[in-house]
């Protein structure tokens, strides 16, 4: 098998990908069509899609050196957005806040932020408590000492909205912290309360939410 077979076969092995149209012969090889490489990245959370589209035209005659260099470039653009897709803890987790008379304040386990965008919360439908409650986010370096304030006050949520919380307490970079939610039923009509909430540490697309501070 020539070099530029080896490198194609690998390529198309390593990506699931059909090339339309090669002519492979000697030691150059001619593409006479274009072909499209379609990667689609989707993230395990439930609210996130990505996808990316990179194509390539080849119209000229390579030699198997600068097919191979074209090829490893593909590799590391690959590489950098499986890794970015991959990496971000977008992944909804579902936390039931529960209040009393001798706890007005629940924290929903902590979890790995893996990159500096906001928190996502968004309250159940049929479980928000009488007026309200309010939210702030908390940072540690490990998993159980997230005390410290990422969020510079709590905000009010009475409604069903999915909203995002900046860390805008802190100037310490939340990237690799430890972080959790902080739930405050603040209301004394009643002397308990529970709150369902789907919760990630990390956001794709922040902008599409609405912006709690």
């Amino acid at each position: 098998m020539k070099f530029s077979d080896i490198i194609f076969a690998q390529f198309r092995q390593y990506f699931g990908i059909n090339v339309n149209y090669m002519l492979l012969y000697r030691q150059k090889i001619q593409v006479s069509a274009i072909y499209n490489l379609k990667l689609d990245f989707a993230s395990s959370g439930g609210h996130h899609r990505q996808k990316i589209f990179f194509s390539e035209r080849v119209t000229n005659s390579m030699k198997p050196k600068r097919l191979l260099a074209l090829l490893m470039a593909v590799v590391t653009v690959v590489s950098v957005f499986t890794i970015s897709a991959s990496a971000a803890n977008t992944e909804d987790t579902y936390y039931t806040y529960t209040w009393n008379n001798y706890s007005r304040y629940d924290y929903t386990p902590t979890r790995n932020k893996t990159n500096a965008t906001p928190v996502y919360i968004k309250t159940q439908e049929y479980t928000l408590p009488y007026n309200g409650y309010y939210a702030r986010t908390l940072y540690g370096t490990t998993a159980n000492n997230a005390t410290k304030f990422a969020s510079a006050s709590e905000y009010w949520i009475n409604n069903y909205t999915a909203y995002v919380i900046r860390a805008n307490g802190t100037s310490v970079s939340q990237i690799k912290k430890y972080v959790r939610i902080r739930g405050h039923y603040s209301d004394t009509t009643y002397s308990w309360g529970d709150c369902k909430i789907a919760w990630s540490p990390d956001t794709t697309n922040a902008s599409n939410y609405t912006y709690l501070n």
